[in-house]
């Protein structure tokens, strides 16, 4: 599942674009001032809103994985684009708003003179008081990207205990540094006003020598082979022939924006510099959001939720989305009795119950059991029995007349659900029964509120959307949601210390594209010597008649399948094949694995499933980052079956297997 994120003191989207590339969804951004909300918007497909900190607001921000905001210690004097304090949100409000929201985690960016000042403390203390571990830090710029620039940010990220996670900045090691011409336009053509702005005699350098860059100290332009910023006494760049401005499409560069980043054609030009000079460099704060995604993995890798509860967290995200209401929230394993929450609408009063089971169907004497205990509401509402199962007519009809409560069963649920795909994704991948046969259908309205009776597909606008809502028919979106996807991968280095982000890629593509045949979504399960791991282990569901998944549960003895995902830069070669290959083995029903890799596998590797499968009777698959992209677009073409690729590969491994 995509990990969420809501964006205070968003700026022109520097915050926001770190973060989305880190794999985060940014839910909904507040910023105060109108022309930089009006950039983000046209960069990002995120929600921009003014700043939640008057007449109770602190109610419509979502709930969200991560909360992260940029803090000012105080307006500079030269800084006069910036909000007035009264429209910013500072470090009181924010510690107010992560109080009311209780993320898994925070971040937080501010200057390096704000990290001294007594204010750190405060936060420090409060934050610690609210259960939160921090850590802080001063990056430099320059060590951590290699862009030429003088730049110096402070940094905080806090944790849940509950997490476990041991989060840690980013280190200032030196990479190799970046040339100038990497991030100017040297050769490109350049609008006339940067060179007309020299008219002044007094912004030529009286001492020219050869350096790429001048800027501004003590009274006068400097030569240097790194930019130092100035908000007002902007760089200046030696062209060769005769000196220009930095173009805010230079300053763009070095701060991290990519190229088809939209910068607006703006009169105040003054605005657009100040506005690019104090944001963030987006690769240093992609970094430190790459560091949190694994933390926060790691925080669920080792909390199994039971699937119950995980069940509850789908339909109240559901009911939030619908309703608009930001209020709900899903209960908690140590609820109150009868119910697991109450909500009051249109002078109704509702009471939910969700009960989820194994299997396809409920005994009718478990519906009755709960149905007597939901009784006693009956007189103060309308108990509503929510199940991930299927319930027969006779059951609901007997439910309303003899308990006065209504029964939404999955095929109520598939319907409700339609209008989010990406809920109704996980809500199938939840389940551990297919659902092929399984016909839509509307629940009993009669007795409900008319915000719950919203026909089929469509969506509440307002609340912000925590998924990426894709409903597409013609081939345009089709193609979107595979870029999106393309593009996720390629944020992604390989090498060790991505690999985590890369199994989160994996695991959420695997989840899109087989969720509706595997279950049990678990990851990162030890072996009983807590020495060794496989990545991912998934069941077949029940009642699946699907070709491959028939053929592996049948002629391999296989119920479960282990997936491991190599984030290496060169194809896997044999030894990858071994170290999965221990995991199988028939007892356990676990006979069948695919390891996933950027490249795919070698002939070696190949050779070293085939004698596996040949000499031991155990599958072993390997797919390619363009396989699971494959895949994708099969799923989101809707004209095959994701499955149907892993059969075909299967029918090739098993013709071509030699004795």
């Amino acid at each position: 599942m995509q990990m969420t994120a809501v964006v205070i003191n968003a700026g022109i989207g520097d915050l926001s674009l770190g973060f989305e590339k880190a794999g985060f969804k940014i839910i909904a951004a507040y910023e105060a001032e109108q022309k930089a909300a009006e950039v983000h918007c046209v960069n990002l497909n995120t929600p921009v809103y003014p700043l939640p900190f008057k007449e109770d607001g602190l109610r419509s921000v979502p709930s969200a994985d991560l909360l992260a905001a940029r803090l000012y210690r105080s307006v500079p004097s030269h800084a006069k684009f910036i909000a007035p304090e009264e429209h910013r949100a500072t470090a009181r409000d924010f510690l107010m708003l992560l109080d009311f929201s209780r993320p898994r985690a925070f971040f937080l960016a501010f200057s390096v003179s704000f990290l001294k000042s007594e204010a750190v403390q405060i936060l420090l203390n409060d934050a610690a008081g609210k259960g939160y571990r921090c850590v802080y830090q001063i990056l430099d710029v320059a060590q951590v990207t290699g862009a030429p620039v003088a730049e110096r940010m402070a940094f905080m990220v806090g944790t849940r205990p509950d997490i476990r996670a041991d989060f840690k900045l980013p280190e200032n090691k030196i990479p190799t540094p970046l040339p100038p011409e990497e991030f100017l336009q040297l050769k490109g053509p350049v609008d006339s006003w940067y060179f007309n702005a020299m008219n002044n005699a007094a912004n030529i350098p009286a001492h020219q020598d050869g350096s790429r860059f001048y800027c501004w100290k003590s009274g006068a332009y400097v030569g240097t082979d790194i930019v130092r910023w100035n908000y007002w006494k902007i760089p200046l760049i030696d062209t060769g022939g005769q000196f220009r401005k930095i173009t805010h499409r230079e300053v763009a560069n070095l701060k991290g924006f990519p190229s088809n980043y939209v910068l607006p054609d703006h009169s105040n030009k003054s605005w657009l510099y100040q506005k690019l000079i104090y944001s963030a460099n987006i690769q240093a704060i992609k970094q430190i959001a790459d560091g949190i995604v694994c933390g926060l993995t790691v925080g669920i890798q080792e909390q199994q939720i039971p699937r119950e509860l995980q069940f509850a967290n789908l339909f109240t995200r559901w009911l939030s989305k619908l309703t608009g209401r930001t209020d709900i929230k899903a209960p908690s394993l140590g609820r109150e009795p009868f119910c697991d929450f109450t909500l009051q609408m249109e002078g109704q009063t509702l009471h939910f119950e969700l009960k989820s089971y194994s299997g396809r169907f409920v005994p009718s004497a478990r519906i009755k059991n709960t149905c007597e205990r939901l009784l006693s509401l009956s007189k103060k509402g309308t108990p509503i029995l929510v199940l991930a199962n299927e319930v027969s007519k006779y059951s609901k009809a007997n439910a309303l007349e003899q308990y006065h409560a209504l029964i939404w069963d999955v095929r109520n649920l598939l319907w409700l659900f339609s209008g989010f795909e990406n809920i109704k994704d996980e809500f199938i991948a939840l389940l551990d029964y297919a659902i092929r046969d399984i016909e839509p259908a509307p629940p009993d309205g009669n007795m409900l509120p008319e915000v719950l009776k919203i026909p089929q597909g469509t969506k509440s606008e307002q609340v912000p959307q925590a998924e990426s809502e894709v409903i597409s028919e013609d081939e345009g979106e089709v193609k979107k949601e595979s870029k999106e996807w393309e593009n996720r991968l390629q944020d992604i280095p390989p090498g060790k210390e991505h690999f985590q982000a890369y199994e989160q890629f994996c695991f959420d593509i695997l989840k899109y594209t087989l969720g509706e045949y595997l279950t049990l979504w678990e990851r990162q399960k030890r072996t009983e010597n807590g020495l060794n791991r496989f990545d991912l282990c998934c069941k077949i569901k029940s009642g699946i008649h699907q070709d491959f998944f028939d053929t592996i549960m049948r002629y391999f003895n296989t119920k479960y399948i282990v997936f491991e995902f190599k984030n290496y830069s060169d194809k896997i070669s044999q030894k990858e094949i071994y170290s999965t290959e221990k995991y199988l083995y028939g007892t356990a029903l676990r006979k069948a694995a695919i390891v996933i890799s950027r490249q795919g596998s070698d002939d070696h590797a190949l050779r070293a499933a085939k004698g596996s499968l040949r000499e031991n009777g155990k599958l072993i698959l390997c797919l390619s980052d363009q396989d699971l992209l494959k895949m994708a677009a099969v799923k989101t073409q809707g004209e095959k079956e994701p499955a149907d690729f892993l059969g075909e590969m299967l029918d090739r491994l098993l013709i071509h297997l030699e004795k």
